[in-house]
């Protein structure tokens, strides 16, 4: 690197001062990123989340929709999904009274 020379201290001290707040700079806007970063990923999550949720009490209404009677004993009152596999795939869910899902989960 070659070595600068200044007609006085004042010059050597205003490019010192403005090779510091470069470096700053650098680092506040590296840390700015990084937060951004890091908040798009948050939001992702939460709208990752979000979507999961209406996606699944949407395929639970419409499930309940289409079949308006518990698949093992025929009630049509306090109807509620079970979950055969924990997916959002209504193929691998049963509609059940209250009564046949709590006795399906004692039994496992």
């Amino acid at each position: 690197m070659a070595k600068a020379y200044y007609k006085n201290k004042n010059e050597r001290k205003v490019a010192l001062d403005k090779i510091a707040i470069r470096r700053r700079q650098v680092v506040l806007y590296s840390r700015m990123q990084e937060r951004k970063l890091l908040f798009n990923r948050r939001i992702q999550r939460i709208i990752k989340k979000r979507i999961s949720t209406i996606t699944r009490n949407i395929n639970r209404n419409q499930k309940l929709k289409t079949k308006e009677q518990c698949e093992v004993c025929g009630s049509k009152n306090n109807l509620d999904i079970h979950h055969i596999k924990y997916t959002l795939n209504p193929s691998d869910w049963k509609v059940l009274c209250k009564k046949c899902h709590v006795k399906i989960h004692q039994n496992q």
